[in-house]
């Protein structure tokens, strides 16, 4: 075995991150069950295109309300202890789909479904990059989200399949079983920890003025514009084209997006961040716009395809580089401020492609999402201070890596 493997291997064992990898299986199998099956039960209430992309977009609310007050206590509680409320949140949440009498109490019920999401990827992105250094830091996020990724797509087709066979209470209620086993399995490694809170706020005040961090925040906003287009439409979409389990589209995508980001963060690890980025970013609009045409098997594999190696292999390196730009005291805040964009992304593509859909159709709106992309590549070319030549300069250009962090890192 290859001594990188090794010392991966090694990281697994002693940092406890075996634990962590299966906390992460089991919620996001929650998470995913709902997934392409939501926006249907939705339209069983008689909600218009608006009103699901504004229900499915809710959640971010709530993740974007808590992830200050999660960031907070990741840094002085530990983000094992605080993994254990993730899977208690998602749990509840799951089980509150089943007895919502009408339309409006979708709303609270997403809310709380945000906060877990907010919860859990604060606090799992704190763990890897406190058990992790900047030369395997990629490699084992690639894990990380690669595992995720297959469960989510697993955990698709089974909540179609469970919806063709027994209805959506029964997809909502396993989906609460497996955020009660996630709850259980991150009490078994739950960890206290403590932090000087004075250098956490501190580090936050680094973050909001940080030029590189907001340019990558503002990327990542307007990839989640994006990624919540997909989220809200696709079910209805697919169904309009092609007869078959739309949980399948989740399956081909992360299925090969779990071998893509492993690729990724090890290529990230060796050269620069940010080509990574740029690459997942081409690879993903071309997806999108695939999926707005997709007619038959073909480019519906196609477009799931590139659409679930680009959005995988942007996350896997994204979230390395922020790591990069952390240290023990803030990296809870930090990953809290960062992920802010992800939630407010979500939040707004509710609105913003329900009203694309309903003005030029969701054929159309996935074509001008798929846009998006552009101003997200020219954002991280200039995010560095030295602008595309910095960028480059340890990418296709070649040259060394830079070992500086601009937000409180050690390098």
């Amino acid at each position: 075995m290859p001594s990188g493997l090794r010392a991966i291997g090694r990281e697994f064992r002693t940092q406890r991150l075996f634990i962590i990898i299966w906390t992460q299986i089991l919620f996001y199998a929650s998470f995913a069950l709902p997934l392409p099956t939501l926006p249907l039960y939705l339209s069983e209430f008689r909600a218009g295109m608006t009103e699901i992309g504004l229900i499915i977009g809710i959640f971010a609310v709530g993740a974007l309300g808590s992830r200050p007050y999660v960031g907070r206590y990741v840094d002085r509680l530990g983000a094992r202890y605080v993994l254990w409320y993730a899977g208690g949140f998602a749990m509840v949440a799951s089980a509150l789909y089943v007895f919502a009498p009408s339309l409006p109490w979708m709303y609270p019920i997403r809310i709380i479904h945000g906060v877990s999401l907010a919860i859990h990827s604060t606090a799992l992105s704190a763990i890897v990059s406190a058990s992790t250094n900047p030369g395997n830091r990629g490699t084992i996020l690639g894990i990380f989200d690669g595992s995720s990724a297959l469960i989510l797509g697993i955990g698709a087709v089974l909540g179609s399949s469970i919806l063709d066979a027994w209805g959506h209470t029964a997809v909502f209620m396993v989906a609460a079983l497996f955020g009660f086993a996630a709850m259980g399995l991150a009490w078994c490694g739950k960890q206290r920890a403590t932090a000087d809170l004075s250098e956490s706020r501190a580090g936050l005040v680094e973050v909001l003025t940080n030029r590189t961090l907001l340019m990558c925040s503002a990327a990542m906003f307007l990839l989640i514009l994006v990624h919540g287009g997909i989220i809200a439409f696709l079910p209805i979409h697919f169904a309009s084209r092609m007869p078959g389990n739309v949980g399948v589209f989740y399956l081909l995508g992360y299925s090969v997006s779990t071998l893509v980001q492993i690729v990724a963060g090890q290529i990230s690890d060796k050269e620069c961040r940010i080509p990574v980025m740029l690459t997942s970013l081409v690879l993903l609009g071309l997806g999108v716009f695939g999926i707005g045409r997709i007619w038959g098997t073909l480019s519906f594999v196609v477009s799931s395809i590139l659409y679930g190696a680009g959005f995988f292999g942007f996350q896997v390196a994204i979230g390395a580089f922020v790591g990069d730009l952390t240290n023990a005291t803030n990296r809870g805040r930090v990953f809290s401020s960062f992920y802010s964009s992800f939630d407010l992304g979500i939040a707004l593509s509710g609105v913003v492609m329900g009203m694309l859909a309903h003005g030029v159709g969701i054929e159309g709106m996935f074509t001008i999402s798929s846009m998006f992309t552009i101003p997200a590549i020219l954002l991280l070319l200039y995010a560095p201070s030295g602008g595309p030549k910095e960028a480059f300069a340890c990418g296709w250009l070649g040259g060394d890596r830079p070992r500086f962090y601009q937000v409180g890192g050690v390098g």
